[in-house]
């Protein structure tokens, strides 16, 4: 199999800059490689084949953190801000 992915995708960097997502900027790395690897992941989309699509790939675990450790991003949308800030 050949590694697909050398640089993140302007359009998708463009995409999920424009959403003003509040996530530093390696959760924001993350998930544009997160995106990126769903996107040319030939087959099953287990994390293990999207990291293989990278060129300069970080450690394996860094994208499983990501998923585990970040706020879930369905919290991102105004009502579910709107709502955790009145509690």
């Amino acid at each position: 199999m050949l590694t697909h992915i050398v640089h993140q995708s302007p359009e998708l960097v463009t995409f999920f800059e424009s959403l003003g997502l509040p996530l530093t900027e390696p959760q924001k790395r993350h998930l544009i490689n997160l995106a990126d690897g769903i996107l040319v992941t030939e087959g099953k989309k287990t994390l293990a084949n999207i990291q293989c699509q990278f060129v300069e790939a970080p450690d394996p675990s860094n994208m499983a953190d990501f998923l585990r450790i970040s706020p879930p991003l369905a919290c991102y949308n105004p009502a579910c801000l709107w709502q955790m800030s009145e509690e």
